[in-house]
């Protein structure tokens, strides 16, 4: 038998190893899916960015949308630049680097989406939400899917290297694989919903345990290729967190992993598979529309790169402005926002 003390441990690290798998979804799966069905290094990984968004969300008591953006932040920043070296390209002031990905993939589709949207929705039942919001993620998959048709990214030597099967898919291809992904984020949801999630709120020995093996991917993988990555890292993080702190002292204790604490029936689930089936649609017609380079250029890299990077950056400009004034936000879960007079 496990000791008593130590299950609200395990709950932690089980409720952080399926959110892993949710955000892997999106940020991996929806964005790279010329690289297959790796699965379990990328849960590893992706284990302690998410750990700490779970942690960020709980002990800065996150409730409303312009903090849960800031918090998503965050889990961008370590993701881009602590697991890999992407938030440096370009130098310690490239601002596109900064919010490529980070801010205009990861906060909105990974976290927002992905992962409080769906488990919003999902707890509340709210079917009609959860069809319209899948279907149209879905057709932002199946359009973004055509970067890799590109013959730039089909040349891509970094990710050859790896072994990744570029270029068009036959549609069943693409199709097994979205919906086998789905599928995945599905069980994740339901497993959540199997145990109680309403709080994060770790040990000093599971906060060090994290923040070394954060540490461990940063100066094995980021500081050798980029030495100066703190100078650019630190503020980041530094100015996000301060932002969360000046939220943490206008609200009582508790934060939105309450609201989104529920069982999840088997039934409900059956919207999330709108994405993969919207997706393969349009992987299909685009396949026999076979749009020119031209065309699949400004969909994706004008609008899936340009265009989300700039708003991603506006947004999080946006989040910090409106968590520091305390004014204007509103609230994550749709409900009028409190008064600062009457938050804790």
């Amino acid at each position: 038998m496990m000791p008593e003390r130590l299950r609200p441990a395990l709950n932690r690290l089980v409720f952080a190893l399926l959110t892993s798998a949710i955000l892997l979804v999106f940020s991996e799966k929806l964005f790279w899916y010329v690289t297959g069905y790796s699965f379990l290094d990328l849960l590893i990984g992706y284990f302690f960015p998410a750990w700490v968004l779970l942690w960020v969300i709980d002990a800065f008591r996150v409730r409303h949308l312009a903090p849960l953006f800031l918090a998503a932040a965050v889990f961008g920043f370590l993701t881009e630049g602590v697991l890999v070296g992407t938030l440096y390209e370009g130098g310690p002031l490239n601002w596109f680097s900064v919010s490529y990905t980070s801010l205009a993939w990861h906060a909105p589709l990974s976290v927002l989406f992905g992962w409080y949207f769906l488990r919003r929705r999902l707890v509340a039942g709210d079917n009609r939400a959860l069809w319209l919001g899948c279907a149209a993620v879905g057709l932002l998959w199946g359009l973004w899917a055509m970067a890799w048709w590109l013959p730039e990214n089909v040349a891509d030597p970094a990710l050859l290297a790896q072994g990744a099967r570029l270029g068009q898919w036959p549609a069943a291809d693409f199709a097994l694989h979205a919906f086998a992904f789905t599928g995945t984020l599905a069980l994740a949801h339901w497993l959540i919903g199997r145990g109680d999630r309403s709080s994060f709120r770790p040990s000093r020995v599971e906060v060090a345990l994290v923040g070394l093996g954060l540490l461990f991917f940063f100066v094995t993988v980021v500081l050798p290729a980029a030495p100066w990555a703190p100078l650019k890292l630190l503020p980041l993080l530094g100015v996000t967190l301060l932002a969360l702190y000046v939220n943490k002292r206008r609200e009582p204790p508790g934060s939105l992993l309450a609201d989104l604490n529920g069982p999840v029936p088997p039934r409900r689930l059956l919207p999330l598979f709108a994405m993969p089936a919207v997706a393969v649609g349009v992987y299909a017609a685009a396949a026999a529309l076979a749009p020119p380079a031209e065309v699949i250029y400004l969909i994706t890299a004008v609008g899936g790169v340009l265009v989300t990077a700039v708003l991603g950056g506006l947004a999080y400009l946006a989040a910090l402005v409106w968590t520091f004034a305390g004014r204007g936000v509103r609230p994550a879960d749709g409900e009028a926002a409190t008064p600062l007079s009457e938050q804790g």
